[in-house]
C-alpha cells in the first residue's frame, strides 16, 4: 500500500501545499549499516582510494592478507575484495584485542563524522559506558589510529571518518554497550496493536457520522510579551527589527476538541496524542474522503476499509511507517509536543530563513534516524532507557538538533530570558532528551517498534525492539504473535475478528472470497461471498488448500470453511443427461430465425438462453436435415457413438 495524496478536502491541501507540505525529503544521515550493495562498496572506493599505496600495504599486513602485484589499482582490488568476503570480515573484527574491539563498537555507534567530533564522541560515549570502557578515556585518537590501520576506519572524500559498512553491519547491534537489564521489578507495557487501534478509530469516526478538523495552530501556548507572535512567513505585514528572532509555531492536534475527546474514551486511550497520532495515520494512508455538505468535516473513504483488509503484515508494517515518516510539520511534529507539554520553544533568526518545507524535512529525518537507532539495540534484549538516551545524546546530538541543517534555529526556555545554542549541554537536556523521549514512548511504541517496561510511578525505564520491529528494520520476518480467536455468530457462516499482526494475513486470504465489513466496535464482519469466490475461481485461483490451512489451525469455523469448500467443489460441474443433444448457435438471431422459417418448435425439448437448444436424440437426424434445407451446415461433435 504506497502513500498517496490523502482525499481530503480541497481547502485543507491547499492550505497544506501552500505552507509546502506536500513534498518530503527521503534524507537520512544517520544510515550507516544499510543501503544497497552497490552504494555500500562505493563508499569503500572512495576510502581506499585516499589512501597512499604504503598505507594500502600496511593493512595487508596488518590484516595477514598477501598481495601480488606493484600496481595501485590491482592493490586497490585485492582489498576490496576483501571487504566482499564475509570470512575476511570476520576475521578483521575477531583479530582485535579486546580494548580495540571494545574501541570499534564506539566509533561504529557514533557513525562518520570528523577526526576531532568523533574524538570527543567517543571520550564522552566511553565515559557513560563505564568501567569497561574506562581506559578508553585516555589515547582515543592511539585507538582511531589502529583501527585505520587495520583497515577498520576508512577517510571519505569529504575528510570523514567512517566504519567501512560491511564491518558495521557485522558489529551492530552494539552488545557491548548495553548490559542486559533484568525487568522483573518492573511492569511491561501490552504489546501495541496498531492495526486494530487504526480499526477502531476508523468504526469511530463511521459510527460518529464524520470528524471536524480544526487549524493546529488554533491551540497556542502563551507567548512572552517581548517575543513575536509566532508566524512562518517573513516578512509580514508589521515591521520587524534586525536581530528580533521569531517563535517557531507550535503545531496543535487536527482534531476538534470534542471529537479529539470522543475518540480518546472510544478507544480507551488515556494520551489524546495517541489519538492524534492514528488519525495523522488514517490522513497518510488514504483514509480519509470529505464530506461536501459538511465544511471542515472527514468521513472514511469508501472502500477504504476492505484495502486495507486486502494487504498482509508485512504490507501494512511499511505503510503504517510510511505514513509516519511522511507526516509533514503541522501534522506531526514532536517539538511541538514538547512545547505544548510546557516544555522550551525552538527561535530561528529572520534572516536565516528555515521554512516550514525545510523543517518538514528535518522531521522525516529524525524519524528515519530514530528508526537506525534501534536497528543498532541488541537482539531482543531489555536494555536501560536512561542510558539509551544519554548515549545517543554524547553521540549523535544533531539527531534531535533543527539547527545542524543551517537555519540558525535557537532555543527558548519556557520563561523566555535566555536564549542558546542547541549544541550545547544544557539544550540536550532541555529539549533534545525530552524530544528523544517523547518518539520513543510515542510514536515508535504505538507503532509496535519498541515495547517498555515501567516503575510503579509509571516512569519508562527499560526498552527492547517491539514485535513488529524485525519486517520495518529489515532483520528478516515478523515475529509470530498468536492471532485474536475470532468468534462466529449462530448462523455458524458469519464472523466476527479483529485485524491485527496475528491475524493480517488471514484476513487478506478471507477478504478474497468473503465479504468484510467493519462493525461500531472495530471489528471485521466476515461473510461468505459466492460471487467472490466465483470470480476467484475463474481468475484461475485454487482457494482449497488456503482454506485447508485456515480451518486446520482454527483460524475459521467448520461451517464456514465446509460451505466455501462445498462452492469450490461444484464450480465448473458437468451433468451428463444420456438421450439428449444440445444444439448450440453462435448468435442469438440465428436461433430466432430458424425458428420462425423451419419447423423445428415442435423438436425442441427446451431452450437453454437465446442460443441453445436442447433436444432428443431420436429426433436429431430430422433437426439436421430442417438445418441443412434452411442453408446452415452445423459442425457435429459425437463423443457417445450417437449425435451431440
Amino acid at each position: 500500500m504506497s502513500r498517496r495524496k490523502a482525499r481530503v478536502p480541497a481547502e485543507l491541501l491547499e492550505e497544506l501545499i501552500a505552507l509546502g507540505l506536500d513534498e518530503f525529503s527521503d534524507e537520512d544521515a544517520f544510515d550507516l549499516a544499510d543501503g544497497d550493495p552497490g552504494a555500500m562498496f562505493d563508499l569503500i572506493d572512495e576510502g581506499l582510494e585516499a589512501l597512499r599505496v604504503a598505507d594500502l600495504r600496511q593493512i595487508a599486513r596488518q590484516q595477514g592478507w598477501r598481495l601480488s602485484g606493484t600496481r595501485r589499482d590491482d592493490i586497490v582490488d585485492q582489498i576490496r575484495a576483501r571487504y566482499e568476503d564475509p570470512a575476511s570480515i570476520a576475521g578483521m573484527i575477531e583479530s582485535l584485542d579486546p580494548r580495540l574491539r571494545r574501541g570499534l563498537d564506539l566509533v561504529a555507534w557514533a557513525a562518520s563524522q570528523s577526526r576531532a567530533d568523533l574524538v570527543k564522541r567517543v571520550t564522552a560515549m566511553a565515559a557513560l559506558a563505564g568501567e569497561d570502557y574506562a581506559d578508553l578515556d585516555h589515547g582515543v585518537g592511539a585507538m582511531m589510529d589502529a583501527l585505520s590501520a587495520r583497515g577498520l576506519l576508512l577517510r571519505d572524500g569529504f575528510g570523514a571518518l567512517f566504519v567501512p559498512p560491511p564491518i558495521g553491519i557485522a558489529v551492530l547491534p552494539v552488545e557491548a554497550l548495553f548490559p542486559a537489564l533484568d525487568v522483573s521489578t518492573l511492569q511491561v507495557d501490552d504489546a501495541p496493536d496498531p492495526y486494530g487501534q487504526l480499526l477502531r478509530l476508523a468504526a469511530a469516526i463511521q459510527k460518529g457520522g464524520g470528524v471536524t478538523r480544526v487549524s493546529p495552530w488554533s491551540a497556542e501556548v502563551a507567548v512572552p510579551r517581548h517575543q513575536q507572535v509566532p508566524e512562518w512567513n517573513w516578512p509580514s505585514s508589521r515591521a520587524q527589527l534586525p536581530g528580533r528572532l521569531q517563535l517557531v509555531p507550535a503545531a496543535g492536534s487536527w482534531l476538534a476538541a470534542g471529537d479529539r475527546k470522543r475518540l480518546a474514551k472510544t478507544l480507551g486511550e488515556r494520551d489524546p496524542l495517541a489519538v492524534d497520532f492514528l488519525f495523522i495515520l488514517l490522513l497518510g494512508l488514504n483514509g480519509f474522503a470529505d464530506l461536501p455538505e459538511a465544511r471542515h468535516r472527514l468521513q472514511i473513504a469508501d472502500g477504504w476499509i476492505e484495502e486495507l483488509c486486502q494487504q498482509g503484515a508485512e504490507i501494512l508494517v511499511a505503510a503504517l511507517l510510511e505514513a509516519w515518516i511522511g507526516v509533514p510539520y503541522g501534522g506531526w511534529d514532536p517539538y511541538s509536543a514538547v512545547a505544548l507539554a510546557g516544555g522550551p520553544r525552538l527561535l530561528r533568526h529572520p534572516y536565516r530563513v528555515c521554512s516550514p518545507n525545510q523543517y518538514s524535512e528535518f522531521l522525516a529525518r529524525l524519524r528515519r534516524g530514530c528508526i537506525r537507532l534501534i536497528r543498532r539495540l541488541p537482539t531482543e534484549r531489555w536494555v536501560d532507557l536512561d542510558r539509551f538516551v544519554a548515549l545517543v545524546g554524547a553521540s549523535q546530538p544533531e539527531l534531535i538538533d533543527p539547527s545542524s541543517n543551517g537555519s540558525g534555529l535557537g532555543l527558548a526556555p519556557p520563561d523566555g530570558h535566555a536564549i542558546q545554542a542547541l549544541d550545547t549541554a544544557q539544550a540536550w537536556s532541555d529539549l533534545g532528551e525530552p524530544v528523544l523521549r517523547f518518539v520513543l514512548e510515542g510514536p515508535m511504541r504505538w507503532l509496535g517498534l519498541i515495547e517498555l517496561a515501567r516503575d510503579r510511578q509509571g516512569r519508562a525505564r527499560a526498552l527492547r525492539r517491539g514485535p513488529l520491529a524485525r519486517p520495518v528494520l529489515g532483520l528478516g520476518p515478523s515475529e509470530q504473535v498468536p492471532a485474536d480467536a475470532p468468534t462466529w455468530s449462530n448462523r455458524g457462516d458469519v464472523g466476527h475478528l479483529r485485524l491485527g499482526l496475528g491475524n493480517a494475513d488471514q484476513v487478506r486470504m478471507l477478504s478474497e472470497w468473503c465479504r468484510i465489513d467493519l462493525e461500531a466496535d472495530g471489528r471485521l464482519r466476515v461473510e461468505p461471498d459466492r460471487d467472490r469466490l466465483l470470480a476467484s475461481l475463474e481468475a484461475g485461483a485454487n482457494p482449497i488448500a488456503s482454506l485447508t490451512q485456515l480451518r486446520d489451525a482454527g483460524a475459521i469455523p467448520k461451517p464456514l470453511a465446509g460451505r466455501l469448500e462445498r462452492w469450490c467443489d461444484t464450480w465448473g460441474r458437468a451433468n451428463v443427461y444420456p438421450g439428449l443433444s444440445l444444439i448450440e448457435f453462435a448468435e442469438a438471431s440465428l436461433s430466432h430465425e430458424l425458428l420462425a422459417r423451419a419447423n423445428l418448435a415442435e423438436h425442441i425439448l427446451y431452450r437453454v438462453g437465446e442460443t441453445r437448444w436442447l433436444v432428443e436424440d431420436a429426433v436429431v437426424p430430422s433437426v439436421l436435415a430442417a438445418l441443412e434445407r434452411a442453408g446452415q451446415h452445423p459442425r457435429i461433435v459425437d463423443r457417445r457413438g450417437g449425435h451431440a
